[in-house]
């Protein structure tokens, strides 16, 4: 079943490949962490809200256009003239009222997409400094259960020689054995923990895996 999932070979050795993660500073996670895509996402949508409400408020200031047309052929008493030219001035008096409500309408919208923009980094702040401290904590329970395991290859070791000398009997050196297997699994675990939170950090970081 699992080289049906992995297509990996069953006679494959399980070897780590992967590194010890290690911690970056906090302040270095935060300067990678303002390049997510999210954040850019809800900038740009800020932009175009600025946009949007500029292009609003120049409904109050009146319109001038000009329009020129060219004639190949004309008939008639305008058979002479090749050019049309045409001046208009639109004076926005009698839309005011709805000019206003869309200048509010798009204020409306760039305090939203405000509001948008700062939840978003507040988000993303507070998921880089909880998977940092989580790294931190894993990391850190690591080095102790590296020491501990440590400390239990060695008792073990001095239990085996007085088990040879006669001073314990086999029970204590079997509890002794079990006390090491149990610290060499966790600290597997915090291992794997570790890891695990080093890819949530990138995540948060919004960087790839």
């Amino acid at each position: 079943m699992l080289f049906f999932l992995t297509e990996v070979p069953p006679e494959t050795a399980l070897i780590e490949t992967q590194p010890i993660p290690s911690l970056p500073a906090l302040e270095l996670a935060h300067d990678k962490s303002s390049a997510r895509p999210d954040l850019r996402a809800a900038a740009e949508l800020q932009n175009q809200e600025r946009f949007r409400l500029r292009y609003a408020k120049g409904g109050f200031f009146p319109g001038l256009d000009f329009t020129g047309k060219y004639y190949t052929e004309r008939v008639g008493f305008n058979e002479e003239v090749k050019w049309d030219a045409l001046l208009s001035l639109d004076v926005p008096i009698f839309s005011g009222f709805k000019t206003q409500a869309e200048v509010r309408q798009a204020r409306s919208r760039l305090i939203v997409a405000d509001l948008a923009w700062a939840r978003t980094k507040r988000q993303i702040r507070r998921d880089v400094e909880t998977a940092h401290k989580n790294l931190n904590y894993t990391l850190t329970q690591m080095r102790f259960y590296d020491r501990a395991v440590s400390l239990a290859q060695r008792n073990y070791k001095l239990q085996q020689e007085e088990y040879r000398l006669g001073l314990i009997n086999n029970l204590q050196v079997l509890q002794v054995l079990t006390d090491l297997q149990d610290l060499q699994l966790r600290k597997l675990r915090s291992a794997t923990a570790a890891r695990l939170n080093d890819v949530r950090l990138r995540v948060a970081m919004g960087q790839g895996l």
